[in-house]
């Protein structure tokens, strides 16, 4: 959506950005309940909006658009949520349309698309479709081998310099291996040794020659492994990190002579711009007393503005924080015994949710998950890397920092939905597709209650309406109390969603026998549970939805079950409609519409609407069969909408509430359109209620308990019939913005 309609809302929000940057963007942080789901499964999602600069609530959005990626980058699934301060929980249906593998699931706001998408919030998920004839690929374990990543500073290795590397060695069920590892040539000679730790990390220096092949080499039980290393580049840039005292050193590595004059751009892990620096002599000094606290991206510019190098870093390491832990009463329960919990050390965290499903949904690994994402590890996630030998700024080595260059005052092209959901189109004449210039158009919703907006189009034939509506629903766009000559146009509505993909790649689906043998068994539970419904859950109460009709208490209401049946909608009126009168005015029915008696008594137009759509054409009205209306609502005083006189509004309301009474014009513009996902509460079994306890039905529910933002430190809840392990999942945003997780597991015998 562009904003050259819009030039007073653009002047606004430049200056807003350029005066102050950090606080012109948002973030939207993910975390759902698990992260292997089963197709039909619900999926519990919640959403929170905060300012980028910590876990402040951010006003600028109010929608929130959620997609669920494939491997291709398709979207195969696609919703958006209501944002507010709390209560952004929805639970939605994984499709039974989806394929057994591994997903992306992305978050952002409108106004998020005027930065960079690798700034939008990514977490891979895991889906199994039991419905589908392929079965899901088993192994005996995660990988065929051991696996060896490496990781170096700027994400590759230059040749004749000193490179820093880090390793991670990995055995075959994904677990970190503690090895004493080689570094060898294409003649065999032996570079350097290392150690990895339990974790399986090590660090390292490499001075390869161009053209040479390097090797890790390690011995497992006197099996011989052989991992071979990128090769390295005779040209390129390496960002490398220092640090002295309170100063931190970034220094150019490049076998290039001259790079006077490039620029070192700083900004935060959300994309918020802190300083440009200009290089000389290949190096940078940086007082960390000029520095944020949190993660920070640096990024190499050449003259030209192209991006040469990149890399994370931080300069302050966070205070010490009291330990967070998860207690139990127990470690081991029964079936439908209570599980009491208590947490401690949490309260640096907000917008906190807990999960507690079976083990075999939610991934724990000893890997970094997703290179992409490191907004999904704190500095408290991270620093269990972390040894004697190996810091912080060595662990941020295995992120890949994002490829787009982030300006101080981005390119506008979207404006924040901050009242709504906001839908924007083009009216065009049907015949000649030119545009159509300065037309008031007005929006209805097809339904019990009346929604409306009007808008105007500029020049190009643009609108802009906003509505706040949740689940699916038809709305109508017609030229403003159309005239006929006005209902040759057709309307084109812009696509809502993002269509710029990222390039994170997605690994192939895979799962350990075990692990197969344990998801087969959640695969067994979902399906009894659909026919006991055991997922327990209600609709919740809409949030600031468009409730009521927009001209809220009517003058009169007349309930039609309350009288005589009449034949006609015509009979009614007559009969019924005070104030009201049907005339004729050049061959055609009217209705007139009086105000109350008083000393200047007036007569208005009516401004007629059925199932909340404005209805032009009176005949059409006065054809409804007597049967088919429920209501019908009367203001006879002028409303305005929008500083525009609608006159005296006649509301009929029939007993579908959806428009098949009326003989509808084909010409004038109706389409289908998804709302926000409606917002759900968890129900967790309760086994001291009376009617649960005694309820003799099998409980096989995956996920056992579901709380989203929520202050106190003491949960209960109650385990199924299921004996298994299960994992308890915290998870919050801290002040630096970031999601921290922590996860306990208990067993059920």
């Amino acid at each position: 959506m562009k904003l050259y309609f819009y030039q007073i809302i653009l002047v606004t929000l430049v200056a807003i950005a350029s005066i102050t940057p950090v606080t012109a963007q948002e973030t939207i942080h993910i975390t759902t309940d698990r992260s292997l789901y089963i197709s039909g499964e619900p999926m519990w999602i919640y959403a929170h909006c905060s300012a980028s600069s910590g876990n402040k609530h951010s006003n600028i959005s109010k929608v929130g658009y959620i997609e669920i990626l494939n491997k291709e980058n398709t979207p195969v699934f696609q919703s958006k949520i209501h944002l507010t301060p709390g209560n952004n929980t929805v639970g939605v249906y994984v499709p039974d349309t989806i394929s057994t593998g591994n997903y992306i699931l992305r978050a952002y706001t409108q106004w998020m698309r005027n930065y960079h998408y690798d700034l939008f919030k990514y977490k891979p998920i895991s889906v199994i479709n039991p419905f589908s004839a392929d079965k899901f690929p088993t192994s005996e374990s995660l990988f065929k081998k051991d696996t060896v990543l490496t990781f170096a500073e700027s994400d590759k290795l230059l040749a004749d310099k000193e490179n820093l590397l880090m390793v991670q060695v990995l055995d075959p069920y994904g677990k970190g291996r503690q090895v004493k590892a080689f570094i060898t040539n294409s003649n065999h000679d032996t570079i350097s040794n290392f150690n990895t730790n339990k974790q399986g990390f090590a660090k390292t220096t490499l001075s390869p020659s161009f053209g040479d092949s390097y090797y890790i080499k390690y011995s497992v039980d006197g099996s011989s492994n052989v991992h071979k290393l990128t090769s390295a580049s005779k040209e390129g840039f390496v960002l490398s990190l220092k640090f002295t005292n309170n100063n931190t050193h970034l220094t150019v590595i490049t076998n290039q002579k001259n790079t006077t004059g490039y620029k070192l751009h700083l900004s935060s892990l959300k994309g918020d711009f802190i300083q440009n620096y200009i290089i000389k002599d290949n190096f940078i000094e940086i007082s960390n007393d000029k520095l944020p606290q949190g993660y920070i991206c640096a990024q190499l510019l050449n003259h030209k503005g192209e991006l040469l190098a990149s890399r994370y870093f931080l300069a302050h390491v966070p205070n010490a924080i009291t330990p967070s832990q998860i207690k139990l009463d127990k470690s081991i329960y029964k079936p439908r015994e209570q599980v009491n919990m208590q947490l401690t050390g949490f309260t640096h965290l907000k917008n906190k949710t807990v999960s507690v499903c079976k083990a075999c949904l939610t991934q724990s690994t000893d890997y970094i998950n997703n290179q992409n994402t490191l907004g999904s590890y704190s500095y408290n996630n991270l620093k269990k890397w972390v040894t004697e030998n190996i810091e912080i700024n060595d662990i941020l080595l295995c992120f890949s920092a994002p490829n787009g260059i982030w300006q101080t005052i981005p390119k506008i092209n979207y404006i924040p939905e901050y009242k709504g959901k906001i839908i924007t189109g083009t009216l065009l004449n049907k015949t000649n597709h030119q545009p159509i210039a300065h037309e008031k158009v007005m929006l209805n919703i097809v339904g019990s209650k009346s929604i409306i907006d009007i808008a105007s189009t500029d020049s190009l034939g643009r609108f802009k309406f906003t509505i706040n509506q949740f689940g699916n629903f038809e709305l109508v766009i017609q030229p403003f109390q159309s005239k006929e000559g006005l209902l040759d146009y057709k309307v084109d509505i812009d696509y809502a969603y993002c269509n710029i993909f990222p390039h994170h790649a997605i690994p192939e689906f895979s799962l350990t026998k075990n692990e197969a043998h344990n998801v087969n068994k959640a695969i067994i539970n979902m399906q009894i549970n659909t026919v006991y419904n055991q997922n327990r859950y209600d609709t919740k109460k809409e949030i600031n939805s468009d409730t009521i009709s927009f001209y809220g208490s009517p003058n009169y209401s007349i309930q039609l079950s309350k009288f005589i049946e009449l034949t006609t909608a015509a009979e009614i009126i007559k009969e019924l409609v005070p104030h009201t009168v049907i005339s004729k005015k050049k061959g055609k029915p009217h209705i007139t519409i009086y105000e109350e008696s008083s000393m200047n008594t007036s007569v208005g137009e009516s401004f007629t609407l059925v199932d909340g759509i404005y209805i032009n054409d009176v005949d059409r009205i006065l054809e409804i069969e007597g049967n088919e209306i429920k209501k019908i609502d009367l203001i006879n005083s002028n409303y305005f909408v929008k500083g525009i006189e609608l006159g005296r509004i006649l509301a009929f309301y029939t007993q579908n509430g959806n428009l098949e009474a009326v003989d509808f014009d084909e010409r004038i513009f109706r389409q289908s359109h998804t709302g926000y996902s409606t917002p759900y509460i968890f129900h967790a079994t309760d086994y001291d209620s009376t009617s649960i306890s005694k309820s003799s039905e099998p409980d096989y529910r995956n996920l056992l308990y579901w709380k989203t933002d929520f202050t106190n430190n003491k949960h209960s809840f109650f385990t199924s019939d299921e004996k298994s392990k299960f994992t308890i999942t915290i998870n919050g945003i801290n002040q630096f913005g970031e999601l921290e997780q922590y996860q306990k597991e208990f067993e059920v015998k």
